[in-house]
């Protein structure tokens, strides 16, 4: 049997699973791997763990694949997006990965105020710390030793395409998380390297999504056990392949991937923005089609965060597990007695970008239960993923149907005020590993096993159809009602929302 291998870089582990030409889960491995946090706000990882990491999984999964009589076809790669790793000419690290949430560079939004307006016309993207390019510029101008000795200044999945093939590129959805590429031209933009004072001769080269970026070199065969010569694919960055792996292919559709943080994100044939800049544009997994990309920061960690306090110096049996908390949010009714929480514990996101923001929790009172209070942060989260959906359909096509994934989408309640409070089916695919089968869909169609990516996606779903939630139309104006209390409230706290 012919089996491709994804790897699955994520930003506290590292997976890869072999799928079957049908693209069932055939096995699959893990290693953790956590980035360093410091008070300061900056976070660091050693890039030479990553590639560590790598290589340990593809011996593994080369020693499961000879002892079932299995071929690698290919290997395909996706990972976080928005790290920088200065490496020298043979690829090896130059210093620690600065991380895609360190936010030593915060301050130098400040410094680029003035070219906001270009930098976002040009790259459908804010000025952000979370971009690669400020990170390049403190590099510049903090290590400009380091800087200027480096060859490339690459992110993970840059370097770990080198370590297979020896090349080192970067494809387009990953490119359009510098704000450095041109969304239009999709190519390194010669304005904005010059406002942030950065050498095109230190970026990598431009490929396609779903690109064969290199052959499996006779090192890495030697250090791993496989086959030299293996096809090794650029898939994408793993927000655009989650969204391909849970069968985003269309204009009416919207994913949101719902775990730590949310990202809602709808599927468009060309680039569209959005002037007042709540939501950001970037090329998607599949070639020549674009995402609008819209990012929470605080939901699911929120209802991780009450989960841990209500489990305070509790233990074994005493715990109260998301099962049981689900149990109680769904005994409460939609509303949750009045009780409203704004689940922006760490500021807000799309569609407002308000550093200034906090968590709130209103109307409260003696006959509040712990219920209601699961409920009402599940309905704050979801009413973040409905607002930013409305700009998402102001700005482009109408949206018939909410694909949903991510660790929170496994909870029914949760699923179930998503299509309530939103109004339109919302599925649930049953293969909840989207990310890694979005980059299994990218090499089945660049191997040639299917003529279309929608093919292929539809023949690994076929025998495991989603759960599919229907609206209840008598929830409708409860939750009409409250989304208007809720922005309401929004504006109060907080006089500029954006």
């Amino acid at each position: 049997m012919d089996a491709i291998l994804v790897i699955d870089a994520g930003t506290t582990s590292m997976r890869s699973i072999l799928f079957s030409p049908e693209g069932l889960v055939l096995n699959a491995m893990q290693k953790h791997n956590p980035p360093k946090y410091y008070q300061d706000g900056r976070v660091e990882h050693d890039p030479v763990s990553w590639t560590n990491s790598c290589l340990e999984l593809l011996r593994e999964s080369a020693a499961y694949a000879q002892e079932y009589h299995i071929r690698m076809s290919a290997i395909s790669l996706t990972s976080f997006r928005s790290a920088v790793i200065p490496v020298d000419r043979e690829g090896n690290p130059m210093s620690k990965a600065i991380m895609w949430q360190d936010t030593r560079t915060d301050d130098y939004c400040n410094t680029f105020a003035d070219s906001k307006h270009e930098i976002f016309s040009r790259t459908g993207s804010i000025v952000s710390s979370v971009f690669s390019s400020l990170k390049m510029v403190w590099i510049k101008e903090h290590a400009p030793e380091i800087y200027h000795r480096a060859y490339k200044l690459a992110g993970i999945q840059d370097l770990l395409l080198h370590a297979l093939t020896g090349r080192l590129v970067t494809d387009h959805s990953l490119a359009g998380r510098t704000s450095l590429m041109n969304i239009t031209s999709r190519s390194w933009d010669k304005e904005l390297l010059r406002i942030y004072g950065i050498d095109e001769e230190k970026l990598c080269d431009l490929v396609e999504p779903s690109t064969v970026a290199g052959a499996l070199t006779n090192d890495a065969a030697r250090r791993t056990g496989l086959e030299a010569g293996i096809p090794v694919i650029t898939a994408g960055g793993d927000q655009q392949c989650a969204a391909l792996g849970s069968g985003l292919l269309s204009e009416h559709a919207v994913a949101a991937n719902t775990g730590t943080g949310s990202y809602v994100i709808g599927f468009t044939y060309q680039p569209v923005l959005d002037h007042q800049q709540r939501i950001f544009c970037t090329p998607s997994a599949v070639p020549d089609a674009y995402h609008l990309e819209a990012s929470m920061l605080t939901t699911g960690t929120v209802y991780r965060w009450f989960c841990d306090m209500l489990n305070t110096g509790k233990s074994g049996n005493e715990a109260i597990s998301f099962r049981e908390l689900d149990r109680e949010a769904e005994s409460s009714p939609p509303g949750a007695h009045g009780l409203l929480v704004i689940p922006h514990f760490l500021g807000s996101g799309s569609p407002y970008w308000n550093s200034q923001a906090s968590g709130t929790m209103h109307n409260m009172n003696l006959s509040t239960t712990r219920g209601d209070i699961a409920r009402a942060i599940l309905e704050g989260i979801v009413a973040d993923i409905c607002s930013n959906i409305d700009v998402l359909e102001s700005i482009s096509q109408p949206v018939h149907s909410l694909r949903t994934s991510g660790g929170m989408a496994k909870s029914h309640v949760f699923n179930q005020i998503q299509a309530d409070m939103l109004g339109r089916s919302v599925i649930q695919p049953k293969n909840q590993e989207t990310t890694a089968l979005g980059a299994w869909i990218s090499a089945a169609l660049r191997t040639g096993l299917f003529s279309t990516m929608k093919k292929a996606y539809n023949t690994a779903v076929k025998d495991s159809p989603p759960a599919i939630f229907s609206p209840r139309p008598d929830e409708a104006d409860t939750y009409r009602e409250l989304s208007e209390r809720r922005r309401t409230l929004y504006r109060s706290l907080y006089a500029k929302p954006h």
